[in-house]
Formats: C-alpha cells, sequence, structure tokens
C-alpha cells in the first residue's frame, strides 16, 4: 500500500523546527494549512538547465546539433520537488533545451568543423518521492544520435539508461546527474563512425517509432504463434519457449497448463511467463492475473492490474494525469488498480493510458 499520502519527513521537521516538537504542536500545524501545502501544484515550475562537461576534446567535427523531442509527454522533463514541504513541481527550462544543446556543443571542444548533429529525445523525465528518512530521485534517458550527410543522417549512438539518487535533498544531485548523462552521452560520442551504413531520411526519423515497431515480427503479422514466452524478447520475436500451453476446459480463472519431459500436467505460475498464445490469443501475465490483449492500430493493451515498480516515467506520468496521489500509488511498488496499459514496443514495459 502507500507509504505515505501527506509526509512531513525529516528533513522538512528540521527545517521547519519541529525535531522536538510536542505530538499537539505538530497536529495544530497539520490542521491549520500545512497539509494544503502538500498538494501537486500544478503551475509551480522549476527552470532545468544543461552544465557543460568538465572536460574539453581538442577537435570536433560538428558545429551544430539538432534536437528532435520524440517523446509521447514533451510538455514537462518530469515532476520533482521543492521547498520544505517538498511541493510537486514541473520541470520546464525557461531556455529551449535546443538552444542549451547548441551551446553546450559549442563548449565541449577548442576547434570545430562544420559537421551537424541531430539528437532524437526518445525518454528524458526525471521524479522524486519522499522516504521517510531521504529523498529518492529518478532520471530515464533514452536517446539516438544521428550525423548529418546531406539530406540523410547515420546512427552513431544510442542510449537507453535510468539513473538512481538518494539523500536528504536530492533535487540539485539528481538535476546535475542528469546533465552528466546527457552531456557526456554527446561528447564521448562526438568522433564517433556510424554503428551501421543505414541511412535514415528525416521523414523516417520523425516516424521512427513506427518504423522501429513494425520490424518487429509481433507487430508486423497478424497470426501469432501459440505458446509460452519467457519475457518480451520472446514475445516480440514469437519464439515461445514452450510451444503448447492449454487452457482446461478453456476457462482462463483456472490457469494455463503445460507438460513437462516427463508428460506430466505442469500448472504455469504467473511468474513462468510474460506472455502467453492461445488459440491465436495473446495474453499478458503480471503478479495479479493474466489478462487478454487487444490490438488496436497496431497497438497491444490490456486492462489488468500489476505490480507499480517506481522510475521516473512512470511515476511523472501518474502525477500528470492523475496528480499527487498518482505519483505516490506509483512510487509505491503496490498493486495497481484495474487500468488500461499499452505495452511498450521497445522493451515491453507498460504504460498506463487511462484508469
Amino acid at each position: 500500500m502507500v507509504e505515505f499520502l501527506f509526509l512531513l519527513n525529516l528533513k522538512t521537521f528540521s527545517k521547519l523546527g519541529f525535531m522536538n516538537a510536542t505530538p499537539l504542536k505538530i497536529a495544530i500545524f497539520l490542521f491549520t494549512g500545512g497539509i494544503s501545502s502538500l498538494s501537486y501544484a500544478q503551475d509551480k515550475v522549476v527552470d532545468y538547465n544543461l552544465i557543460a562537461p568538465a572536460e574539453k576534446i581538442q577537435t570536433s567535427p560538428y558545429q551544430k546539433i539538432a534536437l528532435l523531442d520524440s517523446r509521447i509527454n514533451t510538455e514537462t522533463l518530469g515532476i520533482i520537488q521543492t521547498g520544505a514541504f517538498n511541493t510537486k513541481a514541473k520541470l520546464i527550462p525557461k531556455i529551449p533545451l535546443s538552444e542549451q544543446l547548441q551551446n553546450i556543443l559549442v563548449g565541449m571542444s577548442n576547434t570545430r568543423e562544420n559537421g551537424e548533429l541531430l539528437l532524437q529525445i526518445r525518454k528524458l523525465v526525471h521524479a522524486e518521492i519522499t522516504k521517510v528518512t531521504s529523498e529518492h530521485g529518478f532520471f530515464d534517458f533514452k536517446a539516438n544520435l544521428y550525423r548529418k550527410d546531406g539530406d540523410v543522417y547515420y546512427k552513431i549512438a544510442e542510449i537507453d539508461t535510468n539513473h538512481f539518487t538518494k539523500g536528504m535533498d536530492v533535487t540539485k544531485k539528481l538535476m546535475r546527474n542528469s546533465s552528466e548523462i546527457i552531456t557526456n552521452f554527446i561528447k564521448d560520442n562526438l568522433n564517433n563512425k556510424p554503428i551501421d551504413t543505414l541511412k535514415f531520411s528525416a521523414a523516417q526519423i520523425k516516424d521512427y517509432y513506427t518504423n522501429e515497431r513494425e520490424k518487429l515480427k509481433l507487430y508486423n503479422t497478424d497470426k501469432l504463434i501459440d505458446g509460452a514466452y519467457k519475457d518480451y524478447n520472446q514475445f516480440k520475436g514469437l519464439t515461445p519457449y514452450i510451444s503448447e500451453v492449454y487452457l482446461k476446459d478453456d476457462n482462463l480463472s483456472k490457469g494455463f497448463y503445460a507438460t513437462d519431459q516427463n508428460g506430466k500436467e505442469v500448472k504455469l505460475k504467473l511468474k513462468d511467463a510474460y506472455a502467453i498464445v492461445y488459440k491465436g490469443t495473446p495474453y499478458i501475465l503480471t503478479d495479479y492475473g493474466q489478462y487478454p490483449l487487444t490490438k488496436e492500430n497496431n497497438e497491444y493493451f490490456f486492462t489488468g492490474k500489476i505490480k507499480l515498480q517506481p522510475s521516473a516515467s512512470a511515476m511523472t506520468n501518474s502525477a500528470i494525469m492523475f496528480g499527487l496521489v498518482g505519483a505516490l500509488i506509483t512510487s509505491s511498488g503496490s498493486a495497481s488498480d484495474e487500468n488500461k496499459y499499452k505495452i511498450d514496443y521497445s522493451d515491453g514495459s507498460f504504460i498506463q493510458i487511462e484508469k
């Protein structure tokens, strides 16, 4: 269950001089306005600035960098906490990220040639939660870096990472660390050659999600292969590790069964598979059940319960869609309500799209 809804942690009590306060004093404070300050401040905004890398390179092949923001939610760079009451605020840069990146690129080297880069951001999000004695900060970053050559682009690097920060007050440290991840990704790959010979047009990169998704067998066929799939990698490639599964009396509530190497009937546990296809119908398995997958506009969806895991992407999505309580529930690692989720084609994670 949720660890807390409105919690003044040790840092907050220290700032307010309540470390030695009596229960009565704390209660009076909370019920005379303290709690109201802990709500999700929809209009509160905090600035975000990239920090130039500490070390420069001698020569860079590039003097320009363009930005393509391909994130699902481009409104913010996440949700962080501010002030003594840890009020939630949106992280939005005053100086556009594209302008900051250009300035950072120029400052990365002593001399520059005439090349041009394109940074395609697929995921860039921060989030914070407060535990009893500390704060936890999360940062998710996923991006592709391209070299422009005339009207075509070559991919020179890609990154998919997440970062965790812990401390009494993690906001500045979290933003400093995220900036370092972003700028070092660019700096460390300035002299890289393309990772392959594939050429991309601007339109192809802009429609990257569709192009990449339709390369996967799971998405480019109408006929799925029956069987149990241990993880998303097996599922997206339609390579089951158990080829024959069945339902007793076609009753989903009884669970899925298979036959082991000795011919013995074995009931599959929920943890035994990421997904199962039975009689052509796909099912997703979570900690709380098996749910039919439906396909809409070449995306897979299901309605059910999942175990909520804290991540910057999940918490920020919940905060924007459902407010502070949604973010706190997502951070708790508990069971979700029965919601509708979309399968993220890139890694098989679940994206909540509606209650």
